[in-house]
């Protein structure tokens, strides 16, 4: 939605007050006007009040109730007012009610002017009239007896509608005059702002055409003097946009050759090779380079070989005139990504205007620095230089770790296959005679076959995970206790012929995760076969779970050798055993604890070895998502 203009703000503002201060003074004013006509009713009320008193006084003896009731009706026609006589609460003559209904009016004693009312002085009260269904003001007095009437109280009643009317009438007149102000107000409010905007727009037009690139453009008439600061300040603007222009086309070269070559560190060099900026990814990643400005690369403590591929670039194809680089051709205003944009491939010399170089050089630290060289031209012709540094550590670490996994996969498969070589020449040139002995040979043959098959399973399972790491997770909510149940089931055969025992620890109910039951079935089992094969005779294993707000945690403890001390991180790496030569004669071959830890880690979970505190054996816990 397109924001409103300042003066459309300033013009509602403007408005909203002066309606405010209006509706302030139609509120005081009618309060006022309402009180001053109720308060000369109630004086006028009076004043008939006390004429009728002395009229009453006055006039000859009365010589019956309906005498003076007959009387007092026809003054209270005359004077358009209800007049009323009560004495105990009882009327004894009303002005607009029939003598004969008197006596079927209700007890008058509890009206409010009628107990207020005192000889010498006069009780006002508005209220609705019951007898005659409308609004009322009424006056009372207390009469003494005279001309024959009992003491009572003498009561006038003036109707409220004419009270009402007048006071509509003056609302009436008093919203009238007060939305004609407001509509007047509006109007010239509107025309002034109008104007001012109008001048404003034209002179915002002329300060546009400048920003667009006309620097010759000044700004020399202004709609008002409160606006000279600012037409100054945009004339000098003007002026210093004029003059650093080819600045700021020198940085928007640099910031598309970054784009080129943009990693985590990017260092740049003048035309002799020296450190000219920096940003900040290189200040955190070599604060002692970020503090050598003008010294060279090799100077700031970087590797040899960096110096001598910025010598190369940096004399390489001569000075290239601006504007023969691709990058910096690009339209102007493009955007620049930042530290997730692409990496700049390498570039060949031979076919490119600007060649660069890539290299990688290792740090006494131990971190790995992927180098990228590029040259660009600066505002002069100059010939200037990008150095985008990336950590490629955890690359580098990871194609040692691949190196690593090939060299132990060679050693956990070629040591069972010599064995398997060695025998099956043994039994073809030289069998034995004995058959138990071929037999023996053959058991061999089938143990180193079952390892190898074991490895090689157990390598798959591996690779398969690695996959589903990098894959769309398809986890699912399951019932682990379904899933444990299977696999102590698989193990209890084992686990009964190593007399070993299993006891679980589970809460009731489901324990229902984020898993796939195929890999949580393979944690369960790999786990549980783990502290089988290596618990003592009569000893105990124990399987335990609880949860918490978000996860579900599983445990599984032996009594067997345990862990040897700092290897707890270690054991979770694949090949890892504590000979290195060793072959378990299971089929084992150091992958089974990888492969949980990568299913767990799939599913969102993490995984751990524990030190018992009793020190005997070691405890496996793994977490899992809560479903």
């Amino acid at each position: 939605m397109k924001p409103r203009s300042v003066f459309t703000r300033m013009l509602l503002w403007a408005w909203a007050v002066l309606a405010a201060a209006l509706l302030a003074l139609f509120l005081v004013t009618t309060s006022e006007t309402r009180d001053e006509i109720v308060r000369e009713a109630e004086q006028r009320a009076t004043r008939e009040l006390d004429t009728v008193k002395w009229l009453v006084v006055n006039h000859g003896r009365f010589a019956t109730a309906r005498e003076f009731h007959a009387w007092s009706t026809e003054l209270g026609r005359h004077m358009g007012l209800r007049i009323t006589f009560v004495t105990g609460g009882q009327v004894l003559a009303d002005s607009m009610v029939p003598y004969e209904e008197l006596s079927s009016l209700e007890d008058h004693s509890l009206r409010p002017e009628i107990r207020k009312a005192a000889s010498n002085d006069i009780a006002t009260s508005k209220r609705h009239s019951d007898t005659l269904d409308r609004e009322m003001l009424y006056v009372a007095t207390e009469l003494p007896p005279v001309n024959g009437l009992p003491r009572g109280v003498l009561r006038l009643a003036v109707p409220f509608s004419e009270l009402q009317e007048r006071l509509s009438m003056v609302f009436s007149r008093a919203l009238w005059t007060m939305a004609l102000a407001l509509a007047a107000s509006g109007a010239l409010l509107l025309m002034g702002t109008r104007n001012v905007g109008r001048s404003v727009r034209a002179f915002s037009d002329l300060a546009r055409e400048i920003g667009n690139g006309d620097f010759s453009q000044r700004i020399r008439e202004v709609p008002g003097r409160e606006f000279h600061p600012l037409a100054e300040a945009v004339n000098a603007m003007a002026r210093r946009i004029g003059k650093h222009v080819g600045t700021i086309e020198e940085q928007g070269g640099r910031l598309r050759a970054m784009f080129q070559g943009m990693g985590e560190g990017v260092l740049v060099l003048d035309e002799r090779g020296r450190i000219d900026s920096f940003n900040r990814a290189l200040e955190r990643a070599l604060p002692e380079t970020a503090q050598a400005l003008g010294r060279t690369p090799l100077e700031a403590g970087l590797p040899l070989d960096i110096q001598d591929a910025v010598d190369r670039v940096l004399h390489s194809g001569g000075s290239n005139a601006p504007g023969t680089n691709p990058s910096a051709t690009e339209t102007p205003g493009t955007e620049i990504p930042g530290p997730t944009a692409p990496r700049p491939q390498s570039t060949d010399a031979s076919s490119a205007d600007e060649p660069g170089e890539r290299l990688r050089v290792s740090l006494e630290s131990g971190r790995h620095l992927a180098v990228t060289v590029l040259p660009f031209t600066g505002y002069k012709g100059g010939r200037k230089l990008i150095l985008v540094f990336r950590d490629v550590t955890a690359e580098v670490e990871h194609e040692q770790a691949l190196r690593d996994f090939v060299a132990n996969a060679s050693h956990q498969l070629r040591t069972p296959l010599t064995s398997i070589k060695g025998y099956a020449e043994t039994l073809l040139d030289s069998p034995p005679a004995d058959h138990a002995a071929t037999a023996k040979f053959l058991r061999v043959i089938q143990r180193n076959a079952d390892h190898m098959d074991g490895v090689i399973n157990s390598m798959l399972k591996l690779a398969r995970s690695d996959r589903a790491a990098t894959a769309a997770p398809r986890r699912a909510d399951l019932d682990a206790r379904h899933v444990l149940d299977a696999a102590l089931a698989d193990l209890a055969p084992r686990a009964q012929a190593a007399g070993v025992q299993i006891q679980t620890l589970l809460p009731e109910g489901e324990m229902r995760v984020r898993a796939e039951p195929e890999g949580l079935l393979h944690v369960f089992h790999n786990l549980l076969a783990n502290a089988v094969n290596y618990g003592h005779d009569g000893e105990m294993v124990e399987v335990e779970a609880h949860s918490s707000a978000h996860h579900w945690t599983f445990a599984v403890r032996d009594r067997g050798p345990g862990i040897p001390a700092g290897m707890e991180r270690r054991v979770f790496e694949r090949f890892f055993r504590g000979d290195p030569n060793a072959i378990d004669d299971r089929g084992g071959a150091g992958l089974g604890l990888a492969i949980c830890r990568q299913i767990v880690e799939n599913y969102g979970g993490r995984i751990h070895v524990e030190r018992p505190e009793d020190g005997q054996g070691a405890r496996f816990v793994f977490t899992l998502i809560r479903a």
